[in-house]
């Protein structure tokens, strides 16, 4: 470390961390292997943060990833007051506008546990882009990610997945890894409408309802999805405001869904997404809710998508919820037929003819 001053200042931190230099591209390669577990081919998370340090091939991953090189990494930064507080590895970029990187490594599948605790590294180094690498992403971890998509789009952190593969060699003498992105790079993208946009995003977030469905007029999305021919939720796009309806197909509909008093239910339940106005309009349109919506950056754009994705969903159950009450095929009118207590295996006449014998 004698040319300590062509550190960037961000990682200039003996003390807390320690710094590698880039390798070179050379690694081992293998012809014959067979997969393993992560847990066989690393003794411990700190030999893998050791690995990925010192290998340029791994870091070229996370640079398409992030859609920029990576320069410098450093490992075991602090994030807090506390010992404990340390993120497993910190990157800096090519880009010097570009605030650090938060990897957070694991050798299991991933938890709740590094989900947050990657999070919260990221907030308090105000870094922008959050790599999770496990050995794979549990659908209890994913949906624990989309029940935070809209607290990390109000931090503008951006979370990213990479898949840890690990293999080794039939005799076991040796173990190899590699690294599969989960999610896509950041790259730039086609200009898009801002109902095209969410369409995405509801998807990014687990309902596919919307993906389908075609922009009519530039500005109106319809979604019949599980809904059949009883309801739709249409929403409006405009400059600087969003609305979601829920459109009754015949009269019948309308008046139950209003008995159901579904407008009240599902307004209370948006009140976290910042609605401004609610109300009904005409026959068919049962509720309509509005919403303001900023698209001046990318950050508030994205926030703005989350918060009205999240609003959308949570329409859609209520609707689907309350469609389902009334569109259940009723109980049959056949009086059921009831156990008779008291008879024997046989009949009774069997029963005197055994007896007599």
């Amino acid at each position: 470390m004698k040319d300590k001053k062509h550190l960037p200042a961000k990682l200039s931190q003996p003390n807390l961390f320690k710094f590698a230099e880039l390798p070179d591209t050379k690694s081992a390669q293998h012809d014959y292997t067979v997969p393993c577990s992560p847990k066989h081919a690393f003794e411990s998370e700190a030999q893998l943060e050791d690995t990925l340090l010192r290998d340029h091939n791994a870091l070229k991953v996370f640079g398409e990833l992030l859609g920029e090189e990576i320069t410098a990494i450093a490992r075991q930064v602090r994030t807090g007051s506390l010992l404990a507080q340390r993120a497993d590895l910190v990157a800096l970029t090519s880009n010097p506008k570009k605030p650090l990187i938060v990897i957070e490594l694991m050798l299991p599948p991933l938890d709740g546990e590094h989900i947050t605790r990657g999070v919260g590294y990221a907030a308090a180094l105000k870094a922008k882009d959050l790599i999770l690498v496990a050995e794979s992403v549990p659908e209890n971890s994913a949906n624990l990610l989309a029940a935070l998509k809209y607290a990390t789009d109000r931090l503008g952190i951006t979370v990213h997945l990479v898949q840890l593969l690990a293999f080794s060699a039939p005799d076991g003498s040796s173990f190899t890894y590699a690294l599969k992105a989960l999610t896509p790079p950041k790259a730039p993208q086609p200009r898009q409408t801002f109902l095209e946009a969410l369409a995405l995003r509801v998807a990014e977030l687990g309902d596919d309802s919307l993906l389908n469905c075609t922009v009519t007029e530039g500005k109106r999305l319809d979604s019949y999805l599980g809904l059949g021919n009883v309801a739709r939720i249409r929403v409006y796009g405009g400059h600087g405001n969003a609305r979601i309806s829920i459109i009754a197909s015949n009269g019948r509909t309308h008046r139950r869904l209003l008995r159901k008093r579904l407008p009240e239910h599902v307004k209370h339940h948006l009140e976290p997404f910042d609605s401004i106005s609610w109300g009904r309009d005409g026959k068919a349109v049962v509720a309509s809710y509005g919403f303001k919506t900023d698209t001046s950056t990318t950050r508030a754009t994205d926030l703005s998508l989350t918060r009205i994705a999240l609003a959308y969903m949570e329409v859609r159950l209520h609707l689907l919820a309350a469609v389902g009450d009334f569109t259940r095929a009723p109980a049959s009118k056949t009086p059921p037929v009831r156990y008779r207590k008291g008879i024997g295996a046989y009949q009774p006449s069997i029963t005197k003819l055994l007896r007599a014998q």
